[in-house]
């Protein structure tokens, strides 16, 4: 009698599972009791078959340790037969109360035909409930000879013994592989509703969708040396997500693995199968920070990085409502930075859920793209902090440099109100210089110096252009912020600057008029501060592009925003 101990190995190697059956399958194929029979009109039925009328066909052996439990094995019945591509395991255990495992392992070698890439062996668990049992398995590499053993545990839980052996052969060369599931995975009810098969053909992307019994799950694609890992998320027991094949063209190894209860930060195998990816691109993973699960973000598009299809990059995804500081995350915020031009957008989060579109504003070339969410605070500051959740890489192929004209964070220039307003300032303008000259001076004759917000800092994320329009009021940057917004809503190039006035921070414009870059400062040209803090409006037009010399001696330039 051979002994098989159970042995705790690697992640990576699977030692004991069970099957997900491929649905439309062909009739199965197994030896009756009279080899003789007719068989269906399916030709790999009729060529095993036929090779079964050459072979000797000599009735299956039990070990003694099958006949001390009162097993009976009904199929196989022969030691050696020949099969189309799947193989029905059936009998009766009569002790199976005395088992130390409530399981029958079904474990499948390729011994001859064997391919690149494919392993050359396949677990099966099966539960064993009752004293019968039933299963067809599948063949699950193609052509070539197989061995079939049948296992059981004894009184120690690790050493399991052989009830038969059977040597099949199969004359199918299809590729029919089932779903792989560990004997965790069934401890711990994990079940794949997709994909429905152990091996699928897919474009760039499959979805994953069952249920698990944990908290979360290690998501594994792997192709030759290069592999990628996601943690994932389980709500009241469910998950579904779409999984990138970022590798290129050909198989991808998926695992779907479980946490280890009895260490932080291991994963145990659980579910295994293959995806064959038929697109060539190859495509840049997302790096998932530890705050992106704490934080409760599933990002759901991108699902990866890589070349950029379109002009923008859509941004989708929800909040898990008991994450952490869920209730109180308003908006996210995407950063796309190249080289050392940087922009930076928000994206608002309404019930749970965000969804929005970024531009590449800076021509062609490579992005890093970053995912942040906001620090939760009371205190009112004049600055934002974020803290990174997810990052990726890409590449932009539009060639055009547009980053003065594109909307930007807090300049909605592709507004329709704002649209509207700016060809309500400028009817009968013919000029960019004398649009822009228009623009400036309604933004400075109607925004309102809010010397509150000044005081006490109650500076919001959606500070902007719409809430500037709207209030007819605000600091430095929102009279920025309408201003840019209706230069570039009439096709003039406008860029926020950031600089120092007055000795403290300070905001005002560069708008490309006449190939030069021109300068204007609404908020100083709107009026002026008292000595006693209060606010005089008186509309002085010498800050709409006055010279360089002059507004250095008041001005003092750090940079510009996008």
């Amino acid at each position: 009698m051979h002994l098989h101990r159970k042995r705790f190995i690697p992640i990576g190697y699977l030692l004991l599972s069970i099957i997900v059956l491929v649905a439309c399958e062909n009739p199965l194929t197994w030896i009756s009791q009279t080899p003789n029979q007719t068989v269906s009109d399916d030709p790999f039925d009729q060529m095993a078959y036929e090779k079964n009328k050459e072979l000797r066909l000599e009735k299956q052996e039990l070990t003694g340790y099958a006949k001390d439990l009162s097993i009976q094995i009904d199929s196989p019945m022969y030691k050696e037969f020949a099969a189309n591509s799947t193989v029905l395991v059936s009998g009766k255990i009569g002790k199976h109360k005395q088992l130390s495992q409530r399981h029958l392992w079904i474990k499948v070698e390729k011994k001859t035909d064997l391919i690149e890439d494919m392993p050359m062996q396949f677990n099966y668990y099966l539960p064993i409930n009752s004293a019968d049992f039933s299963k067809k398995i599948h063949l699950f590499a193609g052509i070539g000879e197989y061995q079939l053993t049948l296992l059981v545990s004894g009184e120690n839980k690790e050493e399991y013994y052989p009830l038969s052996t059977t040597h099949v052969i199969n004359v199918n060369p299809a590729i029919k592989r089932d779903i792989s599931y560990s004997f965790e995975a069934i401890e711990n009810g994990l079940k794949l509703h997709t994909p429905h098969a152990g091996i699928e053909e897919q474009e760039g992307v499959f979805q994953l969708n069952g249920v698990t019994n944990t908290d979360e799950l290690l998501i594994e694609t792997r192709k030759g040396n290069q592999k990628w890992q996601q943690v994932l998320r389980v709500k009241n027991k469910t998950f579904r997500v779409d999984i990138p094949l970022l590798f290129g063209e050909g198989k991808h190894d998926i695992k779907v693995m479980l946490p280890d209860s009895s260490k932080k930060n291991y994963y145990l195998d659980g579910a295994s199968f293959i995806v064959d990816n038929r697109s060539t691109a190859v495509r840049n993973p997302i790096r998932f920070t530890a705050l992106y699960q704490q934080r409760g973000v599933h990002l759901t598009k991108p699902i990866a990085g890589g070349e950029l299809a379109s002009d923008n990059l859509p941004f989708e995804g929800t909040i898990d409502p008991d994450g952490k500081k869920a209730r109180e995350t308003e908006y996210m915020i995407v950063q796309t930075v190249k080289g050392k031009d940087k922009a930076t957008y928000f994206i608002p989060v309404r019930d749970f859920a965000f969804t929005g579109e970024i531009p590449f504003r800076f021509g062609a070339g490579q992005y890093d793209v970053l995912l942040f969410v906001p620090e939760i605070t009371d205190e009112n500051r004049d600055f934002f902090r974020f803290f990174t959740v997810a990052s990726f890489q890409i590449e932009s192929k539009k060639q055009e440099d547009l980053r003065d004209l594109l909307p930007s964070r807090g300049i909605p220039s592709d507004n329709e109100k704002i649209i509207a307003l700016g060809k309500k300032i400028t009817p009968d303008k013919t000029t960019d210089y004398d649009k822009a000259k228009a623009i400036y001076q309604y933004v400075a004759q109607n925004m309102k110096y809010d010397m509150k917000k000044l005081r006490h800092n109650t500076f919001a994320w959606d500070d902007g252009a719409l809430k500037s329009l709207e209030r007819q009021s605000g600091v430095c940057q929102d009279f920025v912020f309408l201003a840019i917004a209706l230069l570039r809503a009439e096709g003039i190039p406008a860029r926020f600057v950031e600089g120092e006035a007055g000795n403290q921070q300070h905001a005002w414009i560069e708008a490309r008029i006449d190939n030069r870059w021109l300068t204007m400062d609404p908020t100083w040209g709107s009026g002026y501060i008292t000595h006693h803090g209060t606010f005089v409006r008186r509309y002085d037009a010498k800050y709409f592009d006055p010279p360089a010399t002059q507004f250095k001696q008041t001005h003092k330039r750090n940079g510009l925003m996008y």
